[in-house]
This record gives structure tokens, sequence and C-alpha cells, in this order.
């Protein structure tokens, strides 16, 4: 197990640098934007990476009660209590209302992303379910596709074959070389012939809109805190979302499908609940970085 040591601080402010939020067809940015005294704290090996989706308006005040717990979760890592977070909240950190998950279902997007990275330090920050159709696409029998890229495309390979079946995630950046527009984003999509036809959910010209597609590579721990998905997923539906090897008997992945309530907030809103994937992968990718 890894030792809980936190050394560098680094702000969501840092995480997010260079982030456009005129992209987002909410009436405000993601919601982890705004909590930019927020600490997240890096230890060697070890980094943790909350990101959030934004809600739009605050009608019924969800962004403040996820803010709170992400506020909550973090003094509690910080105090080195990770493993009060961790049963408390299903590993990490997002509790809501049904109403507010009935805001986002069909919509596409991811409510809470917690991404732990393991010896890959190159990877800065991903962030899965911003852009609404960007990294999980839902269609309007509520089934969830990922955003694939094919084999074809060498955003960040040289070797064609390295690329072919890696995971990938969006990766904001302040280095223009790395940067691509969504309309290329679309176009990937589209030529993709397992996926439906595209559907941007913002109001920005795409062509506006920059990210940098980066991969994920064996060695990678991800955790999907999410209301988006229905609770009742197959292992096999739920490898089916991250586009994994399709025969079971060649899976990548080793999923935790964890459901559970907090006592707390069950007292606070009878309808509050906790819907986490947990996803520990064994060689996500075909290919690591050489």
């Amino acid at each position: 197990m890894v030792k809980h040591e936190f050394e560098q601080p680094i702000s969501i402010t840092d995480i997010c640098s260079g982030l456009d939020l005129q992209f987002s067809g909410y009436s405000r940015g993601p919601a982890a934007y705004n909590t930019n005294s927020d600490l997240i704290y890096l230890s060697g090996e070890e980094r943790l990476t909350i990101i959030m989706d934004g809600f739009g308006p605050d009608t019924e005040g969800v962004n403040r009660k996820a803010l709170n717990l992400i506020r909550n979760g973090l003094n509690r890592i910080k105090a080195g209590d990770v493993e009060k977070v961790r049963k408390e909240m299903g590993e990490v950190l997002f509790k809501s209302s049904n109403t507010l998950a009935r805001r986002l279902k069909g919509v596409g997007g991811l409510s809470v992303v917690a991404v732990k990275y393991v010896s890959t330090p190159y990877l800065r920050t991903a962030v899965f379910g911003w852009l609404g159709k960007a990294r999980l696409y839902s269609d309007d029998r509520g089934i969830y596709q990922p955003l694939t890229i094919d084999d074809t495309y060498e955003l960040a390979y040289e070797d064609r074959e390295e690329a072919r079946g890696a995971m990938w995630a969006l990766d904001y950046t302040k280095d223009p070389e790395k940067l691509e527009p969504l309309s290329r984003i679309r176009q990937i999509w589209n030529e993709s012939p397992s996926m439906p036809p595209y559907r941007y959910l913002g109001k920005a010209n795409l062509d506006s809109v920059y990210v940098n597609l980066a991969p994920i590579f064996p060695g990678t721990k991800l955790l999907l805190a999410t209301i988006g998905l229905y609770r009742n997923l197959t292992a096999r539906e739920i490898r089916n979302i991250l586009r994994t090897e399709s025969d079971p008997a060649k899976s990548l992945v080793e999923f935790a499908w964890e459901r559970s309530q907090n006592p707390a907030n069950k007292r606070a809103n009878r309808n509050t609940d906790i819907s986490t994937i947990v996803v520990e992968e064994k060689t996500i990718g075909t290919g690591a970085r050489r």
C-alpha cells in the first residue's frame, strides 16, 4: 500500500490552467474550477486528481453540496485519514440527490471523476465528462459509449501498433503544440464506425475549443464516481463502456462495482446516494510508452 506522505500541494487552478471556460454550454464553469483554495497533494508515485463537471444553474444548491463534499474529503486526505474517506465515500468523493441525477441522466457527462495515477508523472491531469459528449456519450436509450480513438490517429504515438487498444482522456494544456480543436475530436468520433453521431451540447464554435488527447497507459489506476451510470451495470457492460478487449478471456480490466449510502446524508436527505465504479486495471491498453 502506498504510504500517504503529502509533500507538494497544487491547486485546482494549476490543474485547470489554460482551460477556456467559455466552451461550456453550462451557465458557469466546471465546479472544480471554483475550488481554487483547495489543494490536491502529490506524493511520490501517487497522484490524486479531482475534477468536477459543471451542473449549470445551482437552483437547488447541488453545486455547493458537491463542493463541500470535495473540501471535506480533501481535508481528511490532508489529515492522513484516507481510510475514512474510502469507507464513507466509496473511495472518493461524491454524493448527490436523485434530483441532480435526473438532471444529468441522458446528458452524457460524468458528475465527478477522481483519477489516480500511479507511476505516470507525464500525464498531468485527465478530464472525463466535460464537453458533454467528449468522453462518454449517452444515446436516447441511456446507453453510454466511450469516445474511441481508432488506431489510425497518431497524436501521441509514432508507432501505430502502440496506439491500438489504448484508453484516452482529455488533457487540457497550455502547450499550443499539443492542442487540438474540438472539431477534430468530432471528426475522429464520426470516423469511428462503431460510434453514434456526435452531438455537441455546448454553444462555442468547435474550432475555438482546444484540448489535448492524452493516453492512459498500463499501471494507471482510475476511479470513476458518477451518478450518470445506471446502478445495475454488469461487468461486461462496463467493459463495453470503457472499450476494453471484447473477449472476456482477454479482458484488460478488473472491475469492482461498489454501491453504498452515507447514513449522515440519508438523515438529511432520504434521496441522497453514492454510486461509484472502481476500476483497478492490470494492463489498460496494449502497449506502454517506451
